[in-house]
């Protein structure tokens, strides 16, 4: 035994030889530090010589509110300097800033100017903390490489270039006035502009999308701007429109031949079926491929008994492949308009449905006429092979839906039911009971509540399920 120990320390390789097998190059080392956010980048400095001057590699200044709160304002300040000072890469990435600008909005203008002169890309201002809005004027002239801008209670006097070469590809604008001359004078400048954001933003009364010159402009995302009457949009380029908040009176003054991904979140209850401009808007989303909208845009679809019979608007959204529903407890849906609306999407794969709280009630149109019609309304979805429907409870509407999917859809592959918040009736029914009575190969799952992370509203960029 003892000679086999002494063999295998012989065998075993030395400290140096170990040091030798796992030695990095310096290049190496160099080009991982460049890419890491200053907070991990500083934490390594303490881990031996060889790191101690790490951070000054970075490329990635990210001042964000996590490293905020462990200092001081005086020791917020105090670090910052310590790294915008030393730092003389020509080439850094970002440079992103979580701070109270009150009384120091002339170091603020300073940081940025330094971290324009290296090159940044992307900036990243964010002065929600502040009890004011504040202004910064002067750092949109001599960008020559940033593609990304992102103010957050950070005004901007937008300074045009006189030969419309503004590099910035990506707007994001938060808690701030949006004059109707601002707007202007990005889309005469940005000509490169792929994405403009307006979050909680003010002024927007009349807001004109007018980028019919740019190529590239490929998404807008409007959300909760107080004050907002009017969207004009003409940008050909589009491909995704994400809307939130109160209803506003949209007018497309432009074919949309490349829109495909659309979410429409209208806070204001039925306030889309007084719309005058309806069918202006369902003609819009002809191309689209995924819709995530909540039951305000869907009741101003809906059918209603009328002199012929059951009626409704007359459209057909025959490339939607998604769609995506949320109902709250004010709608006046109920499960035959969800049908008859997914009947005007032939191709549509995939489906889900957030149910609310106290979504689907009971009403007297749907005892005495809706439920009669729904059970003898024979749609079917020939492509449909996901369904999810969230916030489900054993109400009789609610079933009827789970069961209209099984039924109708002969290639549905999957049946995905959350229980409603705080219901614990759902988890103890079984797929077997689901589908008494249907011939189905769908896999019917059930889950709490508590287990599903899906939102409710996607970015239009992404997808929920």
């Amino acid at each position: 035994m003892a000679s086999k120990e002494v063999r295998s320390r012989t065998n075993s390789p030395s400290s140096q030889e170990r040091t030798k097998y796992f030695y990095v190059p310096e290049e190496v080392i160099e080009e991982i530090l460049a890419h890491l956010p200053i907070k991990n980048a500083a934490c390594l400095s303490i881990l031996s010589k060889r790191f101690v001057n790490s951070w000054k590699l970075c490329r990635d200044l990210s001042f964000t509110k996590e490293i905020s709160r462990k200092f001081s304002k005086e020791e917020f300040v105090k670090f910052i300097n310590n790294f915008m000072l030393n730092f003389s890469d020509k080439n850094m990435h970002r440079f992103s800033l979580y701070f109270d600008p009150t009384d120091q909005i002339d170091l603020v203008q300073n940081w940025v100017h330094k971290a324009i002169q290296c090159g940044i890309t992307e900036l990243e201002l964010d002065f929600t903390v502040a009890e004011q809005t504040y202004m910064l004027s002067f750092f949109l002239t001599n960008i020559e490489n940033l593609k990304l801008l992102k103010l957050n209670k950070c005004e901007l006097d937008f300074i045009p270039t006189p030969d419309g070469s503004c590099p910035l590809q990506q707007i994001t604008l938060q808690n701030v006035r949006v004059p109707s001359f601002t707007l202007e004078a990005i889309f005469s400048n940005c000509l490169k502009l792929r994405t403009l954001e307006l979050t909680n933003c003010e002024f927007l009364y009349n807001l004109k999308i007018l980028a019919q010159d740019l190529k590239g402009f490929t998404v807008l995302v409007v959300k909760n701007c107080t004050g907002l009457l009017l969207m004009r949009i003409n940008a050909p380029s589009l491909h995704s429109i994400h809307y939130e908040g109160k209803m506003c009176e949209f007018k497309f003054e432009s074919d949309l031949p490349d829109l495909s991904d659309v979410v429409l979140n209208i806070t204001s209850p039925r306030a889309f079926q007084l719309l005058p401009h309806r069918n202006n808007v369902i003609n819009a989303l002809a191309n689209v491929t995924t819709l995530a909208v909540n039951h305000t845009f869907l009741e101003a679809l809906c059918a209603r008994f009328g002199k012929h019979g059951y009626e409704g608007m007359d459209f057909l959204l025959w490339k939607l492949k998604e769609f995506q529903l949320f109902v709250g407890g004010d709608s006046h849906i109920n499960p035959l308009d969800i049908a008859i609306f997914l009947k005007k999407c032939p191709c549509v794969e995939r489906v889900l449905i957030d149910l609310g709280k106290y979504a689907f009630a009971e009403s007297v149109f749907w005892e005495h006429h809706g439920k009669n019609f729904f059970m003898s309304f024979g749609p079917t979805f020939p492509f449909l092979g996901y369904v999810k429907i969230k916030g489900f409870t054993l109400k009789g509407m609610h079933v009827s839906m789970a069961r209209l999917f099984l039924k109708n859809a002969p290639y549905l592959r999957s049946l995905e039911i959350v229980g409603a918040r705080n219901d614990m009736d759902t988890v103890r029914i079984t797929p077997e009971w689901i589908a008494r009575g249907i011939w189905t190969n769908a896999k019917i799952e059930i889950h709490e509540y508590i287990k599903d992370k899906s939102g409710i509203f996607p970015s239009v960029r992404s997808k929920v399920i």
